[in-house]
């Protein structure tokens, strides 16, 4: 796993300029908003530079009757209001979701609670991450029809608000021929991949250079589809594209996909009735990348790549009835380019913020903030540098200036940023990389969204026997058809060896994994299986067999991740772990860390070793945490091959241990021991909303011998 590490020197301008420079030197301030700066970088995959030839849109229906009324697809955040100062950076960092992307340049989520990530490779494929595994099938490959690479390519991915209803997403490439395409595309009945054969072609707009393509494709609040197109290339806008309205390039589209075939105009767009082409909703733009909309206000940023001088970001409020003009060729940022402006011309929208060729050289649009992870970052609009990697923040003050930040240094080409559908902020790296906005030390991955449904999972302890015994609870769990499964340890006995972990975990829960390479069937599209090493898992090789075996996130030994309203933190409870297990170890500092970043309502930490125990072995002191002062819900563990729920202090540990290893005997009982089972093997099934989460253990007749329900 790679971290971004932290820019040291962050520079505060506010007003309507906003400049950070520095060459990786000391921050120079830079007054003024942020203008666009065209300029073809031989590094940049997209950066848009080149002059088009006139836009030919398939025909189209005008004036639909009925403006949609949808929001985005995406849930809005509880508060909508600018924090009163941008957050310290300090304490955060852009952590590596997935690596091994190829050209990656977009992303997007499909607002239908699956949690996935759409990740798009610029020649041409669209793949998917999901609970942070990048899956080896792509969604849609349209490669034989892309032509890539520099500044054409796949470019631009939206999916339609009501994608669960009709399963439609949008796309935006540049043909074998270097012209633009917007289509729409349909999934299959396999809901992780798209039917190639549905292209439906909404515009193709041929395109006079191979540079300054845009790319963007985003749904507005208002249910219509927002298109991106730069102005055509070459540099200096040479046909006078952006700002002609006889002509889509150097533009933003507006138009309504539901009201016509293959489109209709939006009734109040600028121009639907006449002095310009009626798909025209805002124009005077060089290369508009990257822009976004607010999810919680509506209000629109614009990354509009510039010349050879500045980069902007453009902004729009939310209501806004149309037809800005950015000001480009007249104008690169707020600075003066070339011609004369029109004489009594008073629409020019400047940027909001703007930067040097000192600090970069092609601006990437970003995304407002609106997670729950990070409070801190709530309302921060976030945006960057394909070539110097820079990550800025920027937030609205009083009286219409702008705080802006220089808050990271990347280190990667960035060339997108995305939300997932809960609102978390991700990087895209050209060089392969997925990076989320996360607190040092946890890895907060993309989950399901609806925190109202009832999640259902199960644990298993000491299970890896491969015998009748781990047969029949492997039986138990999955008549529970749970979502995922945990577990308490030792998961391949006699001494945790390569020879046997197939046999003794594969065997019975193949269908779970992901990846699986195992001889006992096909496994899992998406990892569900979440396991904690034990002491017998360590005995081979220091645990190699068990950690080639799995696909975890974070280091594999112990890591974090979420399913729904539960936050999960497996711990590796072994004297022989590198980063130690005493309370004032590496790992318990990432656990601490980790866990005061999260904002879920339960967070379950899970290893073998118990804290506590009324076994007949000398109790585990060196796991005694403090866990429920860190804000941890529930601990779970095994090794003791018995069950037991102990609470202390109102906070609940369970020991987990029949899962199919020789069942143990009590020893003297320890304080706070509420229940004690020995009798037969069985698992735990835990159910959890946002209300309430409950805890079972059953065993495997079917007998449900404990209960324990918290609630908030």
């Amino acid at each position: 796993m790679r971290t971004i590490r932290l820019f040291p020197q962050v520079v505060s301008l506010l007003a309507l300029v906003f400049l950070t420079a520095c060459r990786l030197g000391a921050p120079k301030a830079i007054t003024q908003v942020i203008p666009p700066s065209p300029q073809t970088f031989p590094t940049s995959p997209i950066v848009p530079t080149t002059p088009p030839p006139e836009a030919t849109p398939i025909p189209i229906t005008t004036s639909p009757t009925v403006t949609p009324s949808l929001l985005l697809s995406t849930p809005m955040a509880t508060s909508s209001s600018p924090p009163d100062a941008l957050p310290d950076a300090s304490g955060y960092e852009w952590r590596q979701v997935v690596s091994g992307l190829d050209k990656p340049v977009g992303l997007a989520n499909a607002g239908d609670g699956s949690g996935r990530l759409f990740i798009i490779e610029q020649e041409g494929v669209i793949r998917i991450v999901q609970n942070g595994v990048l899956l080896p099938e792509p969604f849609l490959d349209l490669t034989k029809q892309v032509s890539c690479c520099g500044e054409r390519g796949l470019l631009g991915l939206a999916f339609h608000p009501r994608y669960v209803q009709n399963g439609f997403f949008y796309v935006n490439y540049t043909d074998n021929n270097g012209d633009t395409v917007i289509s729409r595309f349909h999934v299959s009945a396999d809901p992780n991949r798209a039917d190639p054969s549905s292209e439906a072609r909404l515009l193709h707009i041929p395109q006079p250079y191979a540079n300054h393509n845009g790319g963007a494709v985003f749904f507005g609040p208002d249910g219509y589809l927002y298109l991106g197109l730069g102005d055509g290339g070459s540099a200096g806008d040479p046909q006078g594209n952006a700002q002609s309205l006889n002509t889509l390039l150097g533009k933003i589209l507006r138009i309504d996909v539901d009201g016509g075939d293959p489109y209709a105009i939006p009734p109040d767009n600028p121009f639907a009735q006449g002095g310009g082409l009626p798909e025209i909703w805002a124009y005077g733009l060089r290369n508009p990348w990257r822009f976004s909309f607010d999810r919680a206000t509506g209000d629109l940023y614009i990354g509009d790549v510039g010349q050879n001088r500045w980069e902007e970001i453009d902004y729009l409020p939310a209501g806004h009835a149309g037809g800005a003009n950015f000001g480009w060729d007249f104008f690169e940022g707020s600075h003066p380019y070339e011609g004369t402006p029109p004489a009594g011309v008073e629409q020019w929208v400047f940027p909001a913020a703007e930067y040097g060729h000192d600090q970069g050289c092609s601006v990437t649009g970003g995304v407002v903030y609106r997670g729950r992870a990070l409070p801190a970052w709530q309302g921060v609009y976030l945006f960057g540098d394909y070539c110097s990697g820079f990550v800025w923040g920027m937030i609205p003050k009083d009286g219409g200036v702008w705080q802006v930040e220089q808050l990271f240094e990347s280190g990667v080409n960035i060339t997108s940023f995305g939300e997932d559908e809960r609102g978390e902020v991700y990087l895209v790296g050209y060089q392969g990389g997925l990076y989320q906005l996360s607190a040092k030390g946890s890895a907060f991955l993309p989950s399901v969204t609806h925190e109202t449904e009832t999640i259902r999972f199960a644990v298993i302890g000491d299970y890896g026997s491969g015998d009748k015994n781990a047969q029949d609870v492997a039986n138990l769990v999955k008549s529970w058809q749970p979502e995922f499964i945990l577990t308490t340890g030792d998961n391949n006995y006699p001494n945790g060896a390569a020879e046997t972990i197939d046999e003794n975990i594969g065997q019975f829960y193949h269908e779970y994994i992901s990846p699986y390479l195992g001889k006992y069937g096909t496994g899992a599209e998406v990892n569900r299986f979440f396991p904690t090493l034990g002491n017998h898992d360590w005995q081979s090789d220091n645990a190699q067999p068990y950690l080639e075996y799995f696909t975890l996130p974070g280091n594999e030994r112990y890591y974090d991740f979420t399913w729904g309203v539960v936050h999960f933190f497996a711990l590796d409870s072994d004297s022989r772990e590198p980063d130690g297990v005493g309370r004032s170890s590496i790992q318990a500092d990432w656990l601490r860390q980790t866990l005061a970043a999260s904002t879920l309502p339960w967070r379950i930490v899970y290893m073998h070793h118990p804290p506590y125990s009324s076994g007949p072995r000398e109790d585990v002191t060196w796991m005694r945490w403090d866990f429920q002062g860190w804000g941890a819900t529930a601990v779970l563990a095994g090794h003791d091959h018995f069950y037991e729920r102990i609470v202390l202090n109102d906070f609940p540990y369970f020991i987990n241990g029949l899962g199919g290893g020789a069942i143990y005997p009590f020893g003297e009982v320890t304080e706070g021991s509420q229940v004690r089972y020995n009798a037969d093997y069985g698992a735990m099934l835990v159910e959890a909303n946002a209300d309430h989460i409950s805890f079972q253990f059953i065993n495997r007749q079917g007998e449900v011998i404990d209960s324990y329900v918290i609630t908030q």
